[in-house]
């Protein structure tokens, strides 16, 4: 089973996301400092989706230690058949040096140090999703895609129109891409035999 897995998801740009997963159907998992943060945004998801609880996971951590970032990276290995994504949203600002009781500048550690231990130790989880998306739904992502403009440019500009247009029979085309020959041919015969002929 899948996760998403959110570094710094008990404030801000994080919280949010997790909410915005946890409403949405996901399986979400929040790495923050503070357990009852966490149970707060649990509980703004659950208004929306009763579910979300139970697919809700949080791992207390403060990751500008490597020794925490150790402990995080740990149960999401032995747990986890694959991350669907990794939102590194972890931040806290500092106006002053702050040295780590492991020696590190405090800052270096959680904006790089983390990341780099999160991002390395974690790739073969990843992998698994981008080694598991087919291709019906990236092509169904990919469409989705194509009308994100139009809806912008409509929703900035009320004067424009936005048409979506589908020919209602085969078309002939060159199926550019990593489309297999014996897709191709496939296309070449139907569209000679049911395709339009393209004016002239």
């Amino acid at each position: 089973m899948g996760a998403i897995v959110v570094t710094g998801g008990t404030d801000g740009m994080g919280a949010a996301l997790a909410r915005h997963y946890l409403a949405a159907g996901d399986r979400v998992v929040v790495i923050g400092r503070s357990r009852a943060k966490f149970e707060a945004l649990v509980a703004a998801a659950a208004s929306q989706s009763p579910s979300a609880p139970s697919r809700a996971e949080f791992i207390a951590a403060v990751l500008s230690l490597i020794e925490d970032g150790r402990c995080v990276v740990n149960p999401l290995e032995e747990s986890h058949e694959r991350i669907d994504a990794l939102v590194l949203a972890a931040s806290f600002i500092r106006h002053r040096l702050h040295g780590t009781p492991e020696g590190h500048e405090a800052s270096w550690s959680l904006f790089f140090l983390s990341k780099y231990l999160c991002v390395t130790r974690l790739a073969d989880l990843l992998r698994e999703t981008v080694d598991g998306f087919p291709f019906k739904r990236s092509n169904a992502q990919q469409r989705r895609a194509n009308e994100l403009p139009g809806i912008l440019a409509t929703d900035q500009n009320s004067d424009l129109g936005y048409v979506i247009w589908g020919p209602a029979r085969l078309v002939r085309s060159s199926f550019a891409g990593e489309v297999g020959t014996g897709v191709k041919i496939a296309a070449r015969r139907s569209g000679a035999v049911a395709g339009p002929t393209s004016p002239q």
